[in-house]
């Protein structure tokens, strides 16, 4: 498969859906010149919402593909799982929190449609299941606007529409500059524009119990080095995060104290990128 995809001209990427839940396992299908660019690791999928299952996730990554210089990559959720809101209890502010902590880690992140709208799973009756595997309820139709039919033809889709549609849908979402949808846009410029969180190193730093802290360092270019500090409280009680220097904060996934300096102080659920001051 590699030698096929390398055969054409241009950019071509293998990423493998290599479904073993040991990234130890995974990283024996990097190669370098042969074998896969990228694959999915589905052990941070499993994880739960939890600052010190996130840390090992990370170390394992750190130990285990860094070795032999393989490109880490990140889900939450997939055609095949329950979505990661409603894993993570069901809160819109946990979902936020996990945007950044996604868009933040080094490596390539990659987004299940509907994320970005805040989905939950569908309540499915035993009398609309369509796949006996118990998929269903991630699988539900993708509500485009507020309209009764969610801007699909069909009257009835094939499964029922995921909670709350009325107001989580594109339309209405991309219409609130405060919705989960512009934050994660906003996630995504920030990340586009920052050398540091697109190829920077990630390294951890010490935080409080319930929180999980990095920062993202790029080398220095012709516009000087590119810095980022992220913090994401995993608990839904307020916290304080004490960090050297002084620091700015760009993003908050619930929109508290951007563009102001950074205290120290979290709320629950709430998760940062700093930059410095």
């Amino acid at each position: 498969l590699r030698r096929l995809a390398d055969s054409y001209d241009g950019d071509r990427l293998v990423l493998g859906e290599v479904y073993l839940l040991s990234t130890a396992a995974v990283a024996k299908y990097f190669g370098k010149g042969d074998e896969l660019h990228l694959a999915f690791d589905f052990t941070p999928l499993y994880a739960p919402w939890d600052a010190t299952a996130w840390r090992t996730c990370l170390d394992r990554v750190a130990a285990e593909l860094g070795p032999i210089g393989a490109w880490p990559t990140w889900t939450l959720s997939n055609h095949d799982n329950s979505r990661h809101r409603s894993r993570y209890g069901g809160s819109e502010a946990r979902a936020r929190a996990a945007a950044v902590l996604l868009l933040t880690l080094r490596g390539s992140p990659f987004l299940y449609a509907g994320e970005e709208l805040g989905l939950e799973d569908a309540a499915v009756p035993a009398d609309r299941v369509v796949d006996p595997g118990g998929r269903d309820p991630c699988r539900a139709p993708f509500p485009w606007d507020a309209s009764p039919r969610h801007g699909w033809e069909t009257e009835e889709p094939w499964l029922p529409w995921p909670p709350s549609s009325d107001t989580h849908n594109a339309e209405s979402l991309g219409a609130d500059p405060t919705s989960i949808l512009h934050l994660y846009r906003r996630l995504l410029a920030v990340r586009r524009a920052s050398p540091a969180l697109t190829r920077g190193d990630l390294l951890p730093l010490p935080s409080p119990a319930g929180v999980l802290a990095y920062r993202r360092d790029s080398p220095g270019g012709e516009d000087g080095a590119d810095r980022r500090a992220v913090a994401v409280n995993f608990g839904s009680s307020p916290t304080v995060l004490d960090l050297d220097g002084r620091w700015r904060c760009e993003i908050s996934s619930d929109g508290r104290g951007e563009n102001e300096a950074f205290t120290g102080a979290l709320a629950g659920d709430q998760a940062v990128i700093l930059r410095p001051a």
